[in-house]
């Protein structure tokens, strides 16, 4: 055989189609790129389904609102579906580059490698750290626990179990603290495959309970080709060669030292070992020559609960729609209580409120009126 033996180029194969028929019946796409198509003949474009399990916890109730009178829930991805998520779109994670940058007591940041195959059968890499600081934590729970404190359900389940609230503080910052190190490293790994596949923080119920479509594009040389074929024998020729010692097995007379070099990058093209060989910043987890993708995901903190300061309440403000069908949210109501009670007050409260302003008034005029009468 020449030198000049090639692989002949396969028609690229193109499933935008296919994704378009899925986006019809509403499936969550996750594609990494515009047109969903092969660019090298060696890799094939393949799109794998994953059905959530909401019940089984794949995602978990993250806030809500009201869309046409009815309340909606947001839902976000939990680990484990994202987990599921990784494994169908091949995510190759590179466990010797991965690891903390820092250890300490009270805080650990932890930092995640990974590795995508594009269209070209090149991989893109991606890194992201996530930091978790007790400190931080310990504030948030001691706020989240008297807010909840203001309610009686709470001060009920308090009184049942005989805690207060820095007990249940305590026991849930020993809890994090025990497993610090791993909660960093899935959280640096959720942010990695969030970004690698264009999965939204938060979906709506009715989007997170559809199928969701992962494309991914696969090593798969056409075997019906005769070059291909012959760069295989020879690459299991050479395979044996290595285990057994050269001779062991019989290479084809009229070899050529390219063939030779053409086979084991053919082998090479749909492994991942070929990406560990090359030099890789653990400052910025960059791939000497491969596209480094900087991820920064901002992560939108749930909004916060708002004690009512009624009498005897207790209660927590919620979102309402009001009889001129304006949406209210709890802070934007709490303001507007505020500047007309000097309270922040729940909707039952605030109604409260009102027959009290109006039955004084009532009594006061009623009083006016007996006092001109009496003259």
């Amino acid at each position: 055989m020449s030198e000049s033996t090639a692989i002949a180029v396969r028609a690229p194969m193109d499933l935008t189609a296919n994704i378009e028929e899925l986006q019809k019946k509403k499936y969550n796409i996750l594609l990494p790129v515009t047109r969903f198509a092969s660019q090298n003949e060696l890799f094939v474009p393949r799109l794998d389904i994953v059905l959530p399990d909401i019940a089984a916890g794949d995602f978990y109730k993250q806030g809500g609102k009201y869309v046409d009178e009815k309340w909606v829930d947001f839902m976000a991805p939990a680990g484990v579906f994202l987990n599921k998520i990784a494994s169908a779109a091949n995510i190759q994670w590179h466990p010797d580059k991965c690891g903390h940058t820092v250890l300490e007591k009270n805080r650990v940041v932890y930092k995640a490698v990974a590795a995508l195959r594009q269209a070209d059968g090149q991989w893109r890499t991606i890194t992201d750290e996530y930091e978790l600081d007790l400190e931080v934590i310990e504030d948030e729970l001691r706020m989240d626990y008297k807010k909840k404190a203001k309610t009686k359900t709470f001060q009920d389940k308090m009184k049942k179990e005989g805690m207060e609230i820095e007990d249940y503080v305590m026991r849930d910052l020993l809890q994090k603290r025990r497993h610090k190190l791993a909660l960093a490293a899935s959280g640096a790994m959720n942010r990695v495959i969030r970004k690698a596949l264009t999965l939204k923080s938060t979906y709506l119920l009715s989007e997170a309970q559809n199928p969701f479509a992962i494309a991914r594009f696969d090593f798969q040389p056409d075997y019906n080709d005769p070059t291909v074929r012959r760069y295989a024998s020879i690459a299991a020729i050479q395979a044996q060669n290595d285990l057994y010692g050269q001779g062991s097995a019989a290479m084809p007379e009229d070899i050529t030292p390219g063939e030779i070099e053409a086979s084991e990058n053919m082998v090479s093209a749909g492994q991942t070992a070929n990406i560990d060989g090359q030099i890789i910043d653990m400052e910025t987890g960059e791939i000497q020559g491969m596209e480094i993708i900087d991820v920064t995901i901002e992560e939108k903190p749930d909004p916060p609960m708002i004690g009512c300061e009624g009498e005897d309440c207790g209660g927590i403000l919620e979102p309402f729609i009001d009889a001129d069908k304006n949406e209210w949210q709890p802070e934007a109501w709490a303001d507007k209580t505020k500047e007309l009670t000097g309270r922040k007050l729940c909707v039952a409260c605030f109604i409260k409120w009102q027959k009290e302003q109006k039955a004084t008034k009532e009594a006061e005029k009623a009083a006016k009126k007996a006092g001109k009468e009496g003259k």
